[in-house]
């Protein structure tokens, strides 16, 4: 094999990876429709990294999320790999690589566990929010109150869309359930834009708060009493405290780790254009055209 393949998360710390194309191949793919495993110490399999936001030398008080949670990722390159035949899959078969992910029931196990970690890391977007908004007690404000009721009614949406493909899940054959995809290919579509919507919501409660921040050192130097005194929060919250709260948020929203997270959100699964117009080619529109035509025949003839 030669090539290379994006986008390999955490593939440093990878014991093995698996190599599976999408659907979408045609007559003339063959070369491009190998399924196949390998370890990742496989001789002509390298991993070009990006630049990791936490390098093991930065404080956690000053970025506490990219310290803790950094997740590399990777470009994934064959040079002249050579596959063991008992680790290759599907060989040069368009139609067969094209019905794997739906057939093996992937897309659906991938689509529910997916949408659950996007729901986590709305709930913690939107908490951070909330948390920023009541430190400088401007929660009270009705078009703050706006902007956060938005983002909550986003996680409620998210919610019910993973409980319905829970309840209205498939039955096979063998015993096992699956979750409704329907719902969750919904989610694909949405959760892109409703985590933007939420970082954004962060960045304009945080305002020049979130970039006005001292550092860990500040607290244990000679300006330790100026700077407690003067980035304490509202109702008494202490310089540190808030302090702290900020930086998570700066992390979050702001910072390298947290403009990562935003733009692997925003094509997590793909093109957001082309996932949205691919459910519109894929969604079944008996219910609707029901009620278009039940309203023509009302009309009658003139």
């Amino acid at each position: 094999m030669r090539g290379a393949r994006m986008l390999a998360t955490l593939g440093p710390v990878a014991d093995e990876v698996l190599v599976f194309s999408l659907p979408g191949l045609r007559p003339g793919d063959e070369a491009f429709s190998s399924v196949f495993g390998l370890p990742l110490d496989t001789p002509g399999v390298k991993l070009i990294c990006r630049e990791p936001h936490g390098d093991g030398g930065r404080s956690a008080f000053d970025h506490p999320l990219a310290v803790n949670f950094d997740e590399t990722d990777a470009l994934l390159v064959f040079d002249d790999v050579l596959v063991p035949w008992e680790r290759v899959f599907i060989y040069n078969n368009v139609e067969l690589a094209n019905a794997l992910y739906p057939r093996s029931n992937l897309r659906n196990h991938t689509a529910h566990q997916t949408s659950i970690r996007g729901l986590v890391k709305m709930q913690f977007a939107v908490g951070v929010a909330m948390a920023v908004a009541d430190a400088v007690k401007i929660d009270g404000f009705l078009h703050i109150q706006q902007k956060l009721g938005e983002c909550i009614s986003n996680i409620e949406l998210v919610k019910s869309a993973i409980v319905r493909a829970e309840v209205e899940h498939d039955k096979l054959q063998d015993g096992f359930v699956r979750a409704n995809l329907s719902p969750l290919e919904a989610l694909r579509g949405f959760l892109p834009f409703a985590y933007a919507r939420a970082i954004e919501v962060l960045q304009v409660l945080g305002a020049g708060g979130l970039i006005m921040l001292p550092t860990a050192e500040d607290f244990g130097s000679e300006i330790a009493a100026d700077v407690d005194r003067y980035y304490q929060g509202a109702s008494g919250m202490r310089g540190l405290d808030r302090a702290r709260l900020f930086k998570v948020a700066w992390d979050l929203a702001g910072d390298a780790f947290g403009t990562r997270q935003l733009q692997y959100e925003r094509y997590y699964v793909g093109d957001p254009v082309r996932i949205l117009a691919r459910t519109f080619l894929a969604y079944d529109r008996t219910e609707c055209q029901k009620l278009v035509d039940f309203a023509l025949e009302l009309a009658g003839d003139p």
